[in-house]
């Protein structure tokens, strides 16, 4: 069973998000550059590690010194290489004394030298440089993917909502802070932290504070036996956050005395600092008074290009075939532009070019995302000027879900319908499986069983045909024979 964040409602953003993508894409250039050196270097450790392995053995066995033996580790522990170092009571004159203690100074400077150590932070030897190159250091590609979708998720609105120089600064220092948090608490002083994830636990706890409401959707996967269950569930930020943070608390209690490799401490200071941080911001004024006044003079900027500001004129004097012209030349550099599209799409139906509205439509839609509100207003804009049937069966699809999730489901079973008629093999199959379970929603059994037999038609093999089945059955009011 896993749980995986897919994105939140609030997945918009009136600016590019510069700092979020650059971190992103710095760590992963990063990772990708480092691999070779990493692998390169734990190759020659392994080689090393053996022959200095098989070599104390024998070194053991000639000084009649079985208490050395590790019953449970193929690889001796490093304290007990350490304490055969000081011991007096082995032959150092020995030719095995002499190899052994050449292997295990060639597997001290390698170790020493090794990518993770030189550049991790370690609490027995931090510096201002490894507080700041261990969080760009990932030890593998899920590692990497995991953090980076973390911060796409979380960065994407605290950048757009306190700024760039505001998000950076608070994901450098709540980075360090939470890196000494851990070099604090760390029952091993010798192993290095690496990776991002106590800034974005930073970044998280900010999150938290600055949108607390915000439904994040998880993809959920159970497999009961052999029957896979997946699909996807809105947990608001409120209860989501929270509980990954006692998550980590458990984790920390629980590997106090362990070695672990997650830094729970770590991300238990860097969630903290986030939330005070996101607190002070917040009900301190800075972000009414200071913040958001300088992020508004930026987004005038990039909304009152000159296209668009000659666009507004031409639509003051009615001339909406020149207006459509200068904005589309502004949407050409801010493709992101809600504003823009709304007045593109206007003077279009003015003009009667009412089919040309709906690849802009399809893109207001995309921008929206999950956000219902967004996704209402461009509904009813779209329902005004009759346009719905002409969409593509991917916004008809997003649309459809919106209204299914609000519970209009006689709504969405219409839209759904028309995606089953646009014969596109994917979305018709999951089309057919959500009237299936719409109908059932409003206990039109009839209707249910009549699509049910439909999808079993079309696509008799299909995952979507025995979910539906399974949450027919489920209702008490149906049984498929």
């Amino acid at each position: 069973m896993f749980f995986i964040p897919i994105f939140n409602e609030d997945f918009e953003f009136k600016r590019l998000p510069y700092v979020t993508i650059a971190l992103i894409l710095l760590n992963t250039i990063i990772f990708i550059f480092t691999s070779n050196i990493v692998n390169h270097q734990m190759h020659k450790i392994n080689l090393v590690a053996t022959k200095l392995n098989r070599t104390t053995i024998q070194l053991i066995i000639e000084n009649k010194s079985p208490d050395y033996f590790d019953k449970n580790l193929l690889m001796f522990r490093e304290k007990t290489l350490d304490k055969i170092a000081h011991d007096t009571t082995f032959n150092r004159e020995s030719k095995t004394y002499k190899l052994w203690e050449k292997y295990y100074s060639q597997y001290n400077a390698l170790k020493e030298h090794f990518f993770y150590n030189k550049w991790g932070a370690t609490p027995s030897h931090l510096s201002i440089i490894t507080l700041i190159t261990s969080m760009f250091i990932h030890v593998s590609f899920l590692h990497l993917f995991f953090n980076m979708l973390f911060l796409w998720l979380v960065g994407l609105n605290i950048e757009d909502d306190w700024g760039r120089p505001v998000f950076l600064i608070l994901y450098l220092v709540g980075g360090i802070f939470s890196t000494l948090i851990y070099a604090g608490m760390s029952a091993n002083k010798g192993i290095p932290l690496i990776g991002a994830s106590g800034a974005i636990s930073v970044i998280m706890g900010a999150f938290m504070i600055r949108h607390f409401k915000t439904r994040i959707r998880y993809f959920y996967f159970i497999l009961l036996i052999f029957y896979p269950i997946w699909g996807t569930i809105n947990i608001p930020a409120y209860v989501a956050l929270p509980l990954w943070f006692l998550e980590q608390v458990f984790g920390a209690s629980m590997s106090a005395h362990a070695n672990g490799g997650v830094a729970y401490w770590a991300h238990i200071g860097g969630f903290l600092f986030g939330v005070v941080a996101g607190l002070l911001i917040r009900f301190t004024g800075l972000e009414k008074e200071v913040l958001e006044p300088n992020i508004e003079k930026d987004r005038e900027k990039v909304k009152f290009s000159p296209e668009m500001t000659n666009a507004l004129k031409y639509i003051e004097k009615q001339n909406y075939e020149k207006a459509i012209e200068q904005l589309k030349n502004h949407l050409s550099n801010n493709s992101r532009d809600i504003d823009a599209y709304n007045l593109l799409i206007d003077s279009l139906i003015k003009t009667g070019r009412k089919e040309e509205t709906i690849p802009y439509y399809e893109k207001l839609i995309e921008l929206a995302s999950s956000n219902d509100n967004m996704i209402k207003h461009i509904y009813a804009n779209m329902i005004d000027n009759d346009v719905v049937e002409s969409a593509s069966p991917k916004t008809l699809y997003s649309i459809a879900n919106y209204l299914y999730k609000n519970e209009r489901f006689l709504d969405a079973i219409d839209i759904y319908k028309i995606i089953i008629d646009k014969n596109n093999k994917i979305l018709s199959r999951m089309a057919l499986f959500k009237v299936v379970i719409g109908y059932g929603e409003i206990e039109r059994f009839t209707e249910a069983k009549n699509f049910l037999n439909i999808l079993k038609d079309r696509f008799p093999d299909s995952i979507e045909y025995i979910n539906a089945i399974n949450k027919l059955k489920r209702t008490g009011a149906f049984d498929e024979r």
